[in-house]
């Protein structure tokens, strides 16, 4: 699960949702960024809480000593501490798509009801 694979997963997502963003490519790339970012975010969250108190600890190092971590190598650190992973990060990809899908559904709502 690489940057591609998350950022291409956001597109999909923003186009299921139906969300063009008036058509400005500037705008959807900062939503992607954005989305990407906080799916990412996310995974780690999911995961962190799954680790035991010595994983949790040699994590803290792994971030502590290069903060900006390259994803692959944090998923590679999570994925050869959480036999469950690949569970984990389904969960929080999927959670996330139904936020999105959610929101977007009640921005159109709200966008096309009556001024009232």
């Amino acid at each position: 699960m690489d940057r591609n694979f998350i950022d291409q997963f956001i597109e999909e997502i923003l186009t299921e949702a139906g969300l063009d963003f008036d058509g400005s490519p500037e705008l959807k790339s900062n939503f992607l960024s954005l989305f990407s970012y906080e799916l990412r975010r996310r995974i780690g969250i999911f995961a962190v809480r799954e680790l035991d108190a010595a994983s949790f600890r040699d994590f803290q190092k792994l971030v502590r000593n290069n903060p900006s971590q390259d994803l692959l190598n944090v998923i590679d650190f999570l994925r050869a501490r959480l036999p469950n992973f690949t569970e984990i990060a389904a969960k929080a990809i999927f959670d996330f798509k139904c936020e999105i899908i959610e929101k977007a559904r009640e921005l159109k709502a709200n966008a096309t009801a009556p001024v009232g």
